[in-house]
């Protein structure tokens, strides 16, 4: 009887697990089919509502992460090809809800499409099939939000020759000062609260690219969204104190060729070791590429690992790898890992980033200047836990935010200060496009200064033709040179038909109308041509 009753319990504990488990029997994430709805536009601010499910209901806002002029280089051995993309035309279908934590890109030309993070703890992406509702929805599919690591620390400290040092020197404040800053910026007489960016760059290496089909525009986009919400997450320090946000300044993709740097076992070449972050360091600061910006943070979409040396296994138990208050400086490089397209490293950016800035582990027991860790547990599972989960709370503690608050103002963090602008769309009238647009050969000079005499030259072909809203330069002293440019809104396309100009890539026939536009739709990139 005893027996008996033991196995009920025990079969409905495993009922209960399976029931409530965001994975299968099998094994496979658990998916559930919605079909989304806008269900109101506020034309005032661009605020959209969106139904995703009963009971669950979204007002998405457009994001912004990427600066105006978005670098995209591709380095290979002996080579560097540039591509660089108008930022506001990259992320014009980003979205995101503060309130919820969503980020999206949004799109709704022919049914609405939503690709990205929806929570902390699932993501959407239409559904391979595309089925409609009766009413026009196209199914889509909500899954888990992956998390490679489920067990052990997110993140190792990468431990630098020094790091007491800069622990003392940054932290120590034996006149107590922050506390007083804090106090005082409530009052409104201290420079609190600080308002700072982290222009990063992002990489990623050959294995994470080789996932998007070598696409760049879809990887562009899955970073938009990954950035999103990386910042919503910023947006949780204590918002008397510290303003804090992540800004895209450009995109590395590393061909296979160039990935000398990263370190992976010899039978194992799925794995990276953290022996890579060290090398990675030492080539970032040897490209001028990476000169001017704050932080270098790869994406690999290989098996994050530490290396215990020869008489031990790899510890495959972290997702990122990043030295503390290094930004700005020669170790401002961080790891992160991402199983390509699931958006599984959403929290590990942001853990890393603040690592990078100044923030260690909530539940330290080393001494952290006047900073007591004992009000920050681990157990708390805030964002700077050590600990990954399916339960981690969405939002940094008070010591993270004190942390960074201080790296920026009396640490080597001052270069992060910033203020931050916000980016419009403009409405424009053929008439103000015409009159304001430059010529060809003013196009030119002005976007490569720094190749003097640069001017316009018709290519010959037709995909490169204005026709197809290209426009190519050239440098008379390097004629076997050519700058290939996407034409920028408002360039005539037709000589015979006067008011046909580029709008978002393709030559269009406007009338005396108003056009939305995104500015200087741009995407330039260098090619060698025999």
């Amino acid at each position: 009887m005893q027996t008996g009753l033991i196995n009920c319990l025990m079969n409905l504990i495993a009922y209960l697990q399976l029931a409530y488990s965001p994975y299968t029997s099998s094994g496979s994430p658990a998916t559930t089919v919605v079909f989304p709805q806008i269900l109101a536009e506020r034309s005032d601010s661009g605020e959209l509502i969106v139904a995703i499910r009963s009971g669950q209901t979204l007002s998405l806002r457009k994001a912004s992460v990427f600066q105006e002029r978005l670098e995209v280089a591709t380095l290979e051995e002996n080579r560097t090809i540039f591509h660089y993309m108008n930022g506001s035309g990259m992320e014009r279908n980003l979205y995101h809800d503060p309130q919820t934590g969503a980020a999206v890109m949004l799109t709704h030309g022919r049914g609405l499409r939503l690709v990205g993070i929806l929570s902390a703890t699932e993501r959407i992406q239409p559904s391979p099939a595309s089925e409609y509702h009766p009413r026009g929805s196209i199914k889509h599919e909500i899954m888990p939000l992956e998390q490679r690591k489920y067990d052990g620390d997110i993140s190792s400290d990468a431990r630098l020759k020094g790091a007491d040092q800069y622990s003392r020197s940054t932290f120590f404040d034996p006149t107590n000062k922050t506390e007083s800053k804090i106090l005082e910026a409530r009052s409104g007489s201290s420079p609190y609260p600080v308002i700072a960016s982290c222009e990063t760059r992002i990489a990623v290496d050959s294995a994470f690219f080789r996932s998007f089909r070598h696409n760049k525009k879809e990887l562009v986009e899955y970073l938009a969204v990954l950035v999103a919400f990386t910042n919503l997450k910023f947006s949780t320090f204590l918002d008397t104190t510290l303003h804090f946000q992540m800004i895209v300044t450009g995109i590395v993709i590393f061909k296979s060729s160039e990935e000398w740097f990263i370190k992976k076992p010899r039978n194992d070449p799925s794995v990276m070791l953290s022996d890579t972050l060290s090398y990675l360091n030492s080539y970032v600061n040897d490209q001028d590429i990476f000169r001017d910006d704050d932080a270098v943070i790869l994406i690999t979409g290989l098996d994050l690992a530490v290396n215990y040396g020869a008489q031990r296994a790899p510890g495959k138990s972290i997702a990122g790898y990043a030295n503390i208050g290094t930004a700005c400086s020669e170790n401002k490089a961080a790891i992160v890992e991402d199983i390509p397209r699931t958006f599984s490293s959403a929290h590990t950016m942001a853990h890393e980033i603040a690592h990078l800035v100044g923030s260690v582990h909530d539940g330290s027991t080393s001494s952290y200047g006047n900073i007591d860790m004992s009000l920050c547990p681990a157990s708390e599972n805030k964002i700077m836990s050590p600990i990954s989960g399916t339960y981690k709370r969405q939002e940094f503690s008070y010591c993270s935010t004190v942390q960074v608050a201080q790296f920026i103002l009396i640490g080597t963090g001052n270069c992060l200060q910033a203020n931050i602008t916000t980016r419009r769309t403009k409405t424009l009238t053929f008439h103000h496009v015409n009159k304001t647009r430059p010529s060809l050969d003013e196009f030119c000079s002005r976007h490569y200064t720094e190749y003097s005499g640069t001017v316009y030259k018709e290519h010959g072909a037709k995909r490169l033709s204005l026709e197809n809203c290209m426009i190519t330069c050239t440098q008379p002293r390097r004629p076997r040179y050519v700058i290939i440019n996407d034409a920028p809104d408002g360039t005539s396309c037709n000589k015979f038909k006067p008011h046909a100009i580029c709008i978002n890539g393709k030559c269009t026939h406007v009338k005396d109308n108003p056009v939305e536009t995104f500015g200087d739709d741009v995407k330039n990139r260098v090619d060698y041509l025999p």
